[in-house]
Formats: structure tokens, sequence, C-alpha cells
């Protein structure tokens, strides 16, 4: 969770999939999602787009799997002040429909929400939002 302190937050559109996460990332996460109209904005919390983030869905509609990195967010949970401690990278590439991947989750706010005992989630499909995609029908 981004806070009220000073946040670094990178992004990055791939044509394919990133390199191996690096150990330098605290938390990093793979999921899925669907474009029906081909575009993908980045939005502020509270709603607003951050039109110089630009596009993320390079290849139109479908789908894309993104990649969201966390690091800092222990130390940004107790620091005051203008220093940027907290950093946040996201990864988008166009890629078939997969669960979630959780590459890591060692800071407290992603210990605090990870069960590792639970089956990674599933792609939401885009035909029925109500329900998960089955994966066995994709191609």
């Amino acid at each position: 969770m981004i806070r009220p302190c000073p946040t670094r937050l990178t992004t990055e559109r791939r044509a394919d999939g990133p390199p191996p996460v690096g150990e330098e990332w605290e938390t990093a996460v793979d999921v899925s999602i669907y474009s029906s109209s081909g575009t993908l904005w980045l939005f502020q919390w509270g709603g607003d787009v951050v039109e110089e983030a630009g596009d993320f869905a390079t290849a139109g509609p479908g789908w894309y799997r993104v990649r969201v990195q966390a690091r800092g967010r222990d130390a940004g949970e107790a620091i005051q002040g203008e220093d940027v401690v907290e950093e946040h990278a996201l990864t988008v590439w166009p890629a078939p429909p997969q669960p979630d991947v959780v590459h890591r989750a060692t800071d407290a706010f992603a210990r605090r929400h990870f069960d590792p005992a639970r089956p990674p989630g599933l792609p939401v499909d885009p035909d029925d939002p109500t329900s998960f995609l089955d994966l066995t029908s994709v191609s």
C-alpha cells in the first residue's frame, strides 16, 4: 500500500516478459489483466488518470501480465519527512492469462496479506466478470 509519504513509482512497458525479480525487491507479484478497450491506464489513488505514464496496452485489446514490485514499505511506514524511502515498480507486457505468481513477499505489509497456503489467484473471465477464467480452455 502506498502511504502518504514520498514514494517513487517507476513504470515500464515491455514487448515480452521482464527478467527475473532482483534481490533488491522485498515484494514482487505477477497478475493477469484483460483490456477489452485496448487501453490500460495508470490511475492515482482517488481516480485521476496519470496521463504522462501513457497507455500500457501496447498490443491493443487482449491479455497482459503486470508485475508489481515494492521495497522500503516497512521503513516508509516509520519515516516522517521528505526523503523517498518507499519504491514501487510496475511492468506491463502482453501475455496469455496465467495464475497469479508471488515471487517474493517479505515485507510486513505483504506478510499480513499473503497466505502461502492459499492457491494462486486466477484471472477474472472478461466475458463474465463474476467468475474466474478456466485456464484449461485458453490457448
